[in-house]
């Protein structure tokens, strides 16, 4: 397996909230363009990003880093555009009692 340079873009931390905590994500104009070259030069229109955190971490700046995810798989999964496709509901809206739930 070849190695590949690895792409950083952008920043992050995880803040608290009245409902809870929030990852909060920062991307620079820089990041931005970086994520779009790697966009176009990949040929399918999409960016995998990995929110990682930083092992070393200082108070007040930024506690998460996202890294672009340059994995290739085989090509049997499904493409991010077959994702995006409505699901397919199957399910039958009623039975012998006449309830409509489907659960």
């Amino acid at each position: 397996m070849s190695e590949q340079t690895k792409i950083f873009a952008g920043s992050g931390k995880v803040i608290s909230t009245q409902y809870g905590q929030m990852t909060k994500l920062s991307f620079s104009r820089s990041d931005l363009q970086k994520l779009l070259e790697y966009c176009d030069s990949d040929g399918n229109g999409w960016v995998n990003l990995d929110l990682k955190e930083k092992k070393d971490k200082i108070e007040g700046k930024p506690t998460h880093y996202c890294e672009v995810n340059q994995y290739k798989g085989s090509g049997t999964a499904q493409t991010p555009k077959a994702m995006n496709q409505a699901p397919d509901n199957t399910f039958s809206t009623s039975d012998s009692s006449g309830d409509t739930l489907p659960f």
